[in-house]
């Protein structure tokens, strides 16, 4: 046994390895970083490590083109052993894998950990939260039954008829003018190896600024500078080793409620897409929802699209927009106060998207999301 473990080492010298990886383990931290609030980014990469595995398994069983995906996903949901189970915990774990990170970003801004020196670890975090909604996109269309079909075409006819560009976005989405197999493969091809890919670029970023900055203290900007991090944590921070267990408890945690919403809530497949019959209440994901819902209230497309894109800049690049070095949310009322307004207008799109065009009990909310009563035939 040790020949072999000095074969290995004179080769590889894994001793390096596992000296780095002792050093990562007790490299101090501010004591408040020992709270469960912190232990939401370590979910999130497990649950995108669960995704790519559970991915692997249904695309090994997938196939890709319009006459035969439908009846694939029903082969993996009905007749291949736990293929029902695998594919609604890749499911679950989707939606999961997107709340997390929300709620990541939410600590992240609490604590004003966006500002200098860590702007950028903050720009990738918002890129991977956008990449990964852009792979509930991209897999929506994949079983083709007539919710994904439609839904997705919905969802690129937005990018149809544009001034100056017209088509062009659309097709190029599309692979032409309607959805095909070109679309199919297009999609396909971006869920299972370029969006992948894209994640796992920006998570060794990521975690590479997060190790090599630190986490943030609860000082200030200027503060921080003047006393310089690595002496803060010689004179306050704990070892990360601490905040081990409560790592393991909120990984264990949400990939229980995964697999507990996989077994309760199965996802089911709906009739084979027929692009001569349009559904009712065709609507995206949740977290699509808000967009979906301003869209309507904008005639003018191209407005539509440019508010869209200007909203989701302003977070992406936060950091270079809120220039108080202060941290502490009590000192950054005007930036929180701005942030909760921008919260609340979203929750209440998301809300009216919902509830848009349906009808409860007496109340049937037309498209806008405004009820109206409905009389009784």
């Amino acid at each position: 046994m040790n020949r072999l473990k000095q074969w290995f080492e004179e080769r590889l010298g894994l001793s390096l390895f596992l000296e780095f990886g002792k050093k990562q383990v007790e490299k101090p931290v501010p004591p408040h970083a020992g709270t469960y609030a912190f232990t939401l980014g370590t979910a999130a990469l497990v649950l995108f490590m669960t995704q790519v595995g559970s991915g692997i398994l249904l695309a090994l069983n997938y196939s890709s083109s319009m006459k035969e995906a439908y009846a694939s996903v029903a082969r993996i949901t009905y007749e291949l052993p736990s293929g029902w189970l695998i594919r609604s915990f890749h499911a679950w774990g989707a939606h999961l894998m997107v709340f997390v990170l929300l709620l990541h970003m939410l600590r992240v801004f609490w604590f004003g950990a966006y500002k200098k020196p860590r702007e950028l670890t903050w720009v990738f975090g918002a890129l991977l939260l956008l990449i990964t909604m852009t792979f509930g996109f991209t897999g929506y269309l994949l079983p083709m039954d007539q919710v994904s079909y439609w839904g997705t075409k919905v969802a690129t006819q937005v990018a149809m008829g544009l001034p100056v560009v017209g088509d062009v976005p659309g097709r190029l989405l599309r692979g032409g003018d309607q959805i095909s197999d070109a679309t199919l493969s297009r999609f396909f091809i971006l869920h299972v190896l370029l969006l992948p890919a894209s994640v796992a670029g920006l998570v060794a970023a990521h975690l590479f600024l997060v190790r090599r900055l630190g986490i943030t203290p609860k000082t200030s900007v200027t503060e921080e500078q003047q006393v310089g991090y690595e002496n803060m944590m010689k004179k306050e921070g704990v070892p990360f080793s601490h905040h081990l267990f409560r790592e393991f408890t909120t990984v264990t945690v949400v990939l229980g409620l995964a697999v507990t919403l996989a077994v309760v809530f199965p996802s089911g497949l709906g009739a084979i897409a027929t692009p001569d019959q349009t559904p009712e209440g065709v609507k995206p994901e949740w977290y699509f929802l808000p967009v979906y819902q301003i869209l309507k209230y904008i005639p003018d497309r191209l407005a539509g699209l440019l508010v869209v894109n200007f909203g989701v800049a302003l977070f992406v690049f936060l950091p270079f927009l809120d220039r108080n070095p202060q941290r502490a949310p009590s000192r950054r009322r005007l930036m929180m106060a701005a942030a909760a307004a921008g919260l609340l207008f979203t929750l209440a799109l998301g809300v009216l998207g919902e509830l848009s065009e349906r009808t409860m009990g007496g109340v049937h909310f037309d498209m806008n999301g405004v009820p109206h009563r409905v009389t009784p035939k």
